[in-house]
């Protein structure tokens, strides 16, 4: 090889390393203008202002948990199909194709975490406000059927080791700490409902949920949204809560 030839196979070996490195500019630019996940993958102080999680790690960790086994589909919502609107007459619709199944979740766990409306998130994903509502419907129904399953309770060995020392003090046989949460809800159309769900407390139509944590402040257990009207024993009662308690337990829980 002369030295023409071997200079111009230089000039080749380098002009395909530059277009190369163009090719990954050009990638990493896309990703940067597209409002994803991978976006903020490298930020983890991102990742848990958008989705309320650690990390990134963290956070693919619950998509690979959440996501349907080979072989199955998520099953999409558009509304409902009588007046009743119960959950089981949902009509099934295909994937929207506008964000990745990832993407899909980020948008759910930033709503979840932020409180966005949904024309907010249509345009920062670059999708359309009905997308946003069946996207985000279907993924809560997914982490519904696949976290509730979960069982959250530490075992009272664990709770007693993990103590911290203003508990070992006075409180050590405390295993659980309970409060009813309520959540403003939309005044309802009919009378019924709207009395059903009025708070006194609140002076508002709200849900109700009674919550659960450990002295150690891991979460124990949440129960089914009730009536704003229910009072806190008849929710503490109906919860199922009550079944795992043991000889000797002690529970605290706030006064109103």
């Amino acid at each position: 090889m002369n030295a023409k030839e071997n200079k111009d196979c230089t000039c080749r070996h380098e002009i395909n390393r530059l277009l190369a490195r163009i090719k990954s500019l050009e990638e990493q630019q896309k990703i940067a203008e597209v409002f994803g996940v991978n976006r903020f993958m490298l930020s983890d102080s991102d990742i848990r202002f958008y989705t309320g999680l650690p990390d990134y790690k963290t956070f693919v960790a619950l998509f690979k948990f959440l996501k349907p086994q080979s072989g199955f589909q998520l099953n999409y919502y558009n509304g409902y199909t009588n007046v009743t609107k119960h959950p089981s007459y949902v009509v099934s619709r295909v994937r929207p194709h506008n964000l990745v199944e990832i993407d899909e979740l980020f948008l759910t766990m930033n709503r979840l975490r932020l409180g966005l409306l949904e024309k907010d998130l249509a345009d920062q994903f670059n999708t359309d406000q009905t997308e946003v509502s069946t996207i985000f419907s279907t993924w809560i129904d997914r982490m519904h059927d696949c976290l509730g399953q979960l069982s959250f309770l530490t075992d009272r060995d664990t709770v007693k080791k993990f103590l911290s020392t203003c508990f070992k003090l006075e409180h050590e046989d405390v295993y659980l700490i309970i409060d009813c949460t309520e959540l403003f809800i939309e005044k309802s159309s009919q009378v019924i409902q709207q009395s059903a769900t009025w708070s006194e407390y609140k002076g508002h139509n709200t849900g109700k949920a009674l919550t659960c944590l450990s002295p150690i402040m891991l979460p124990a257990f949440v129960s089914e949204v009730y009536p704003g009207s229910m009072s806190d024993e008849e929710i503490l009662s109906e919860s199922g809560i009550l079944a795992f308690t043991q000889r000797g337990d002690r529970w605290l829980a706030g006064k109103r």
